[in-house]
């Protein structure tokens, strides 16, 4: 970027996190704002991690100006701004107005964790971002609406005529009480003192047949299918394989010559979910529902491992993506009802893809998973939850800094994960009522919920990972001592630039689909 000068390699060379410094550097000179004072504000910065996440979607926005740079750097909560504008950034409405309104807000968190729910739900626009921020609206963003709103409603359910009721009671007398009887029907919680005036207002319709790929029952097996799938087929999708067989089956599906409702719904499906903005990557598999689309076209066309014929196989997916696109029209019986489109969730679709598939593949198998299952599950997402924060938390040690973690260390060896159960516990909730919130009345303040993931406190860390990590930071105290060099001690980097250069990581656990 022709800025090695001797300030700013001091500058990036001194600090604990030189490649995040760097980065920010690079955006503040391409913003042309590379000052000695924006310099020196980053450097002594107590979390550079999320000021780089925050001026890197700025920049992509063409934003980043010494007025939003100042405003990110003096924040309070700039991880909040950051997941915030990660949200406004999918949406595609990043403006300087809808910045400012966040960075202005009372609650920023608040904000940041509403902007997340309605863009997972495909329902972020500016029309419902300014609903959200009216004055009129305010106990949308209230910590008594963060639990029985934003923690209780799916994303399958959490649709525009939900948010749309969810603005009018919101304006009521008394929006607590109206909100929580609202969101009840929502989620089917029957309440005798229920207002006459609520029971008018229809729950969406959860069908027995439409919406079981939602349920966690499935979720784990769905995984190791699509995981088999990829294994057998990835050859076939390099280079441009994998846009060629998700152009020949979105092909053969609108080709199909049959009038009826439920192929005219399938057309509209496959045009809906190859379109390159639906993006969506299933967590546990880390396959994508683009790569899961050609690879069920490549098992429907493979004469050697399918099971029965190519029409029969072509009639499961025409099934599949009937059911996907007219998931909330069907009622418990299978009957549609007319209506406009109602399809099921994104995560809903790529279970549902599986679940056809099931009927005509070896590798595609859906199995029942019950309580016992997330319990086995528990110990392997709260050691990956604690190992993830304390890698994060390696990188940004001063020498003094160091030498506490590492202590850190030995008192979660000995002491278990209660010593940072605070830190990680919300992040092992959300990734287990992912998987398993079905078992738990799709509801995360579910007291049998709450005490469960409470288990994961007592839990015990691998010894031989901490002494690793241990052996890192006591290599990493070495390198900072006079005398001594280290090209990158700790190793904990993320993500790709454009160009191929690597972007470290935030440490703000952002997950986006895409």
């Amino acid at each position: 970027a022709h800025i090695l000068t001797p300030e700013n390699r001091e500058v990036v060379a001194g600090h604990a996190n030189p490649e995040t410094v760097a980065w920010v550097l690079l955006f503040l000179k391409d913003a042309q704002i590379l000052t000695p004072e924006n310099r020196d504000a980053v450097k002594n910065h107590a979390d550079p991690g999320t000021v780089f996440s925050a001026l890197s979607f700025l920049n992509d926005a063409h934003l980043l100006t010494q007025e939003n740079f100042d405003a990110v750097v003096r924040h309070v909560s700039p991880g909040a701004v950051a997941s915030a504008l990660l949200s406004l950034k999918y949406a595609h409405i990043l403006t300087q107005e809808n910045f400012d309104a966040v960075k202005n807000h009372v609650d920023p968190d608040a904000v940041a964790r509403a902007l997340g729910d309605l863009n997972d739900a495909h329902i972020l626009m500016q029309a419902n971002l300014n609903a959200l921020l009216s004055p009129e609206n305010a106990y949308l963003l209230t910590p008594a609406a963060r639990d029985s709103v934003w923690y209780r409603i799916p994303s399958h359910l959490f649709t525009q005529p939900v948010f749309n009721e969810l603005i009018r009671c919101a304006r009521q007398p008394n929006p607590e009480q109206q909100v929580r009887q609202y969101v009840d029907q929502v989620l089917g919680v029957r309440r005798d003192a229920a207002p006459a005036r609520l029971v008018g207002i229809p729950a969406p319709v959860i069908n027995h047949d439409g919406q079981s790929t939602h349920t966690a029952s499935v979720h784990e097996s769905v995984s190791e299918s699509a995981t088999k799938l990829w294994a057998r087929y990835r050859d076939q999708l390099t280079g441009s394989g994998l846009d060629e067989a998700v152009e020949e089956v979105t092909a053969v599906i609108i080709s199909l010559s049959d009038a009826d409702p439920k192929t005219e719904a399938a057309k509209r499906c496959i045009t809906r979910i190859t379109d390159r903005a639906f993006v969506f990557t299933d967590r546990t598999s880390g396959i994508s529902l683009r790569q899961l689309i050609a690879l069920a076209y490549l098992a429907m066309t493979d004469e050697v491992n399918r099971h029965g014929s190519l029409e029969d196989a072509r009639a499961q997916l025409v099934q599949g993506l009937y059911e996907t696109q007219r998931g909330y029209n069907l009622s418990e019986a299978g009957i549609d009802d007319g209506q406009a489109d109602h399809s099921i969730c994104i995560a809903g679709t790529f279970n549902k893809l599986v679940e056809k598939l099931a009927m005509i593949h070896p590798d595609c198998e859906i199995k029942v998973i019950t309580k016992t299952l997330a319990t086995l599950k528990l110990p392997k997402v709260v050691e990956e939850e604690a190992m993830r924060y304390l890698a994060t938390q390696v990188n940004s040690q001063t020498p003094e800094g160091l030498q506490v973690f590492i202590a850190l260390i030995d008192r979660v060896k000995t002491e278990g994960v209660a010593v940072i159960w605070d830190h990680i516990k919300n992040p092992v909730a959300d990734w287990m009522f992912d998987e398993f919130g079905s078992l738990y009345r799709n509801n995360k303040a579910d007291p049998e919920f709450v005490a469960f993931v409470e288990v994961g406190r007592d839990m015990n860390l691998e010894a031989s990972k901490l002494d690793a990590l241990k052996e890192q930071c006591q290599r990493r105290l070495a390198s900072q001592q006079p005398g001594s060099s280290s090209g990158n001690p700790t190793g904990f980097f993320v993500g790709q630039r454009s160009g191929g250069a690597q972007q470290p990581s935030t440490g703000l656990g952002l997950k986006k689909t895409g």
